[in-house]
């Protein structure tokens, strides 16, 4: 279970780091409030977070944010329990006396390199081929060769989320070559016709070969329109009736200022707010 907190206070942290004047906007959002948030986030958001309360406490020095990074279930638990403030998960609420605001996507592409003629999977042929049940291109396309699975370093964030997206939790083959970086993982790609690996959407470009996966393109606008699947949706959670502080940290987050925190983050910004 992960658990880490961090808390933010201007006099302790932001005297020293940032300047005193905050964004315009922000400062108006949380004018003459006071107070402190307590915030449970699902791990890969975390830097996201951060960044959002830095920006507050910087506005408002009589704001204090104490971010704790842990599982969504806990979260909801702790939230269900009056124990926190909010919980940013990756799940939505759906006890009555509480409310979910969808503010993040995260989605995953699978890429191969441009000399190899695979261009439209199965999900299930996605998990047989990075669990290791399928180990030859010929069973896929016209290429036969040896798979050369690529992956991100077992514990990471993104190694994480591509298990849970795509394999059902289940383990990424031990033969995978591992890198540390989305970066080493385009690189692979590029340079080897028998590999196989996976990035966020949101970094896909010109030099990527994304497979379609059951039909689908990994592409923003078909996440966006919900053809695309296999991305993880994010949500702030609260009670029905959350206090003016928390209801103004939701604003923010949905704000300008909160959506350009997310955006460069490489989440995917929903064009409006659903459950």
């Amino acid at each position: 279970m992960f658990f880490l907190k961090i808390f933010f206070s201007a006099t302790l942290m932001f005297a020293l780091f940032f300047p005193t004047s905050g964004s315009e906007n922000t400062i108006k959002l949380f004018e003459d409030l006071k107070g402190k948030l307590d915030i449970y986030c699902a791990p890969e958001l975390m830097p996201v977070l951060q960044e959002a309360a830095m920006e507050i406490v910087k506005s408002n020095s009589s704001i204090k944010i104490s971010l704790n990074k842990s599982s969504s279930t806990k979260g909801l638990d702790k939230l269900k329990k009056g124990q926190i403030d909010l919980a940013v998960t990756d799940i939505p609420v759906k006890d009555s006396g509480f409310k979910s605001n969808f503010f993040a996507i995260n989605g995953v592409a699978v890429i191969v390199n441009k000399d190899n003629p695979a261009w439209d999977m199965t999900i299930e042929q996605v998990r047989d081929i990075f669990t290791g049940k399928i180990k030859n291109w010929n069973k896929i396309c016209r290429l036969t060769a040896q798979i050369n699975i690529c992956s991100m370093n077992k514990e990471s964030l993104n190694s994480l989320l591509f298990r849970k997206i795509m394999l059902n939790g289940e383990a990424v083959s031990e033969t995978a070559t591992r890198v540390s970086s989305e970066k080493g993982m385009k690189i692979l790609a590029m340079a080897d016709p028998k590999a196989i690996g996976y990035i966020n959407i949101s970094l896909l470009d010109d030099k990527d070969k994304p497979v379609r996966i059951n039909g689908q393109a990994p592409s923003e606008r078909n996440v966006l329109k919900g053809r695309y699947k296999y991305v993880c949706k994010y949500y702030v959670c609260t009670t029905a009736s959350p206090s003016h502080l928390t209801s103004q940290f939701i604003k923010f987050m949905l704000s300008k200022k909160g959506r350009s925190i997310i955006g460069k983050s490489n989440f995917l910004l929903p064009q409006k707010q659903q459950q």
